[in-house]
């Protein structure tokens, strides 16, 4: 059932609740046997990555992945703006896996 308000409870969760817009409208639509089209593009998969209070806990040693050129020590061979810029430290690594952590929770939802 669709309500008018939302709080801050679980179920309250964005991308649930559009989520539960697009179902009811799907299921209603089929009914009628006519074409239609459904676009659902929800925020929390974007900054600042909120993911639903039932998934905060997963993936608790994930860390972005670590391709040859993360972080990469040897950038002579590219442009010059890559080799002006310094290497990350551990703060700016710790971020950047926090963020995925964050990431991964909120498209689990």
């Amino acid at each position: 059932m669709l309500h008018d308000e939302y709080g801050n409870k679980p179920e309250d969760y964005g991308t649930d609740v559009y989520t539960g817009f697009a179902i009811d409208f799907i299921q209603r639509s089929a009914k009628d046997g006519k074409p239609f089209f459904v676009y659902l593009a929800p925020f929390k998969i974007h900054a600042p990555y909120t993911s639903a209070p039932r998934h905060k806990n997963l993936f608790p040693d994930a860390q972005a992945p670590r391709v040859p050129n993360f972080n990469e020590a040897n950038v002579r061979t590219k442009p010059q703006f890559i080799q002006d810029l310094p290497r990350l430290n551990q703060t700016q690594i710790d971020v950047i896996d926090k963020n995925y952590k964050k990431r991964l929770r909120s498209l689990h939802g």
